[in-house]
């Protein structure tokens, strides 16, 4: 990516751009995240759901196949009463009875997914050492990025959503988060109390247009699930034939697997967004180059079009441009 890039362009600065990734493995396949340094303490988002009889416990999305195996082992020597056989456990480690399918595992999207939200995390924390013990006068760029701030629980509550199937009500917490990253992105340049406050935030996703195209079109998707509009009630609506009786029963699907995976993109786009106006909030401190914020960022773009160049390319999908 150029990274000469200025305010002209700035509506095709983090537009989709085409990846050849012919015969790359993509290393999410593997990823692994470190437990140490100053992030550690902020890694809730990448824990997931897995559930062994009669108990439910969480795991980080990147724990190895022999400590899932362990602890699936252990939760199954556990009786209703939650009294623990030792015997069983040893006898199902040593028989090796559990085969690789059997051990909960999540694909490259949610891994993905993961380390977006993740990288999302990061930036915010670089912006707020920009900010650290300096007194800050402009009102739009402090209000910007106690905003963005706000926003990372937010990213980190959808991925644990999607983790656990529950897409419909992932796809309200991202329209949340996309109202907050237009919000900011409307707000940072104004230095006027009185200004700030008689703007009209229906107008700030149309401003974000000029940084993801797509916003508007996004916008109004996510929030058919916050209206519950009928033209939504496919996704969680199910018919189910019966031939014998010539009637079809209904079921509401409260969770779906296959459309939580599909809405880990629109997070990676959503996050996308977020590292856009985290890019011009950092402009204004282009004089303390120290974080390397601006490189960082174009990083991690250059990943997150990777990332989606990937997924439409394994499920064989044009990538959304205009619609989602």
């Amino acid at each position: 990516m150029d990274s000469s890039t200025d305010d002209n362009n700035k509506e095709t600065f983090f537009e989709t751009s085409e990846f050849e990734i012919n015969d790359i493995e993509f290393f999410l396949e593997n990823l692994q995240y470190t437990r140490t340094g100053e992030y550690a303490e902020n890694s809730i988002h990448m824990m997931c759901p897995i559930q062994q009889g009669n108990h439910e416990y969480s795991v980080p999305i990147d724990s190895s196949k022999k400590y899932k195996k362990i602890l699936n082992c252990f939760f199954s020597s556990l009786d209703e009463n939650e009294n623990f056989d030792i015997g069983n456990f040893q006898n199902l480690i040593e028989a090796n009875q559990f085969s690789e399918e059997s051990i909960p595992s999540f694909g490259f999207e949610y891994k993905a997914m993961d380390c977006m939200v993740h990288n999302a995390l990061v930036t915010n924390r670089k912006l707020s050492f920009l900010f650290s013990g300096k007194e800050q006068t402009h009102l739009g760029l402090n209000i910007a990025t106690i905003v963005l701030n706000r926003t990372i629980s937010t990213l980190q509550s959808t991925s644990l959503l999607l983790k656990s199937g529950y897409s419909g009500d992932a796809k309200c917490l991202l329209r949340v988060a996309l109202e907050q990253i237009a919000y900011a992105y409307q707000v940072l340049g104004i230095n006027d109390e009185k200004v700030i406050k008689n703007l009209k935030k229906t107008l700030s996703i149309k401003n974000l247009k000029e940084l993801i195209p797509e916003a508007g079109v996004l916008y109004g998707y996510l929030t058919d699930f916050i209206h519950n509009n009928n033209n939504i009630w496919s996704e969680f609506l199910e018919l189910e034939e019966d031939t014998n009786h010539n009637v079809s029963k209904m079921y509401i699907k409260v969770r779906s697997g296959e459309s939580s995976r599909e809405t880990t993109m629109i997070v990676v786009r959503v996050v996308e967004a977020y590292l856009a106006v985290a890019y011009h909030i950092s402009k204004n401190f282009e004089h303390n180059n120290k974080y390397n914020i601006k490189e960082l960022i174009f990083t991690q773009c250059e990943l997150a079009k990777m990332i989606r160049a990937r997924y439409y390319k394994k499920n064989h999908e044009s990538e959304p441009r205009e619609t989602v």
